[in-house]
């Protein structure tokens, strides 16, 4: 948008630049209230306050030390009041793969920046990705689900027939 006043993109991007490309913990959660909520994309990304936040992100920089690129596209704010704004927006992460090459990792942010003392510091996180099993329109991915559930059932079959034809006796141990 022309001439449009970000209030917390720059805190966004020192968050993002402190974490992905520096990534340095101290200076990542210098940038996070003590009361963050957090969500990840892993299911145990879920931090519920800045020491189980730090905790996330020194795994993550243990588990993945190398530093990284990104940028934001359709980047939007919506401002709550003169000390809360909240941001939405989708990041492309630029990562090496083992062998130097690069590939990318599109995400979705959902955050908001609280001001305390002057600074913006982050409050809520919430870091999705698309999930590709998902239909094209979709809202939710029901035709992957009921697919899974398909799937299931036809596994369980196979099953019980392998065990039907496979055990001497059958299951029972007994023969007719």
């Amino acid at each position: 948008m022309k001439n449009k006043r970000w209030y917390i993109r720059d805190a966004v991007e020192r968050f993002f630049i402190a974490y992905l490309c520096h990534r340095d913990v101290e200076e990542t959660v210098a940038l996070v209230c003590e009361d963050i909520l957090s969500i990840g994309t892993g299911a145990h990304e879920i931090a519920h306050n800045r020491e189980e936040f730090r905790t996330l992100v020194l795994e993550d920089i243990i588990s993945s030390p190398a530093s990284t690129e990104f940028h934001f596209e359709n980047y939007t704010e919506t401002r709550l009041s003169s000390t809360v704004v909240t941001a939405i927006f989708r990041m492309i992460i630029t990562l090496p793969d083992n062998a130097g090459n690069k590939f990318e990792i599109r995400t979705r942010v959902n955050t908001t920046f609280r001001k305390i003392d002057g600074q913006w510091k982050a409050v809520t996180f919430h870091v999705s990705t698309p999930a590709e099993e998902q239909e094209d329109r979709e809202y939710f991915p029901l035709t992957y689900a009921n697919k899974q559930v398909h799937l299931a059932q036809e596994t369980q079959k196979q099953l019980r027939d392998l065990l039907l034809t496979s055990l001497p006796g059958g299951i029972f141990g007994f023969y007719l």
